[in-house]
């Protein structure tokens, strides 16, 4: 959570970079999909926060976009992330190398923080092999 609250306000205090394929500034790996799916559902409230207080402020509210991309993620939904990237992308190790070896890995080309959880549920195992490779 430290690591997403430090992502979301340098997300929030500056605007989108210009060139859209450069969006996605933050990458967080989770080997678990179901976690991937707590995670979006937890950044919901500090990114309402945000809102909430930039209005209260008189600030521009910050479009702070939030993608999962997983096994489960449907096709259409998959095309829509490489030409229009979220700011933050959730992802498992596996849809993570299928991005790298695709096209899709033009949509990681902005990515200045990775964020990865629960790496100890991988760390010994042919998955964590394969996640340090492809980080």
């Amino acid at each position: 959570l430290a690591a997403f609250l430090a992502s979301l306000d340098r997300l929030a205090a500056g605007p989108p970079p210009a060139e859209a394929k450069k969006r996605c500034r933050v990458l967080y790996v989770s080997p678990l999909k179901a976690l991937a799916v707590d995670v979006e559902r937890n950044l919901r409230s500090p990114l309402t926060g945000i809102r909430q207080e930039s209005v209260r402020l008189g600030l521009p509210e910050p479009e702070v976009r939030v993608g999962i991309r997983s096994g489960d993620t449907p096709p259409a939904e998959r095309r829509s992330m490489v030409t229009r990237p979220p700011d933050i992308l959730i992802t498992t190790p596996e849809s993570l190398f299928l991005m790298l070896t695709s096209s899709a890995r033009d949509a990681l080309a902005g990515v200045e923080t990775v964020i990865l959880d629960e790496v100890h549920a991988v760390a010994g195992t042919k998955r964590g092999a394969h996640l340090a490779l492809s980080l």
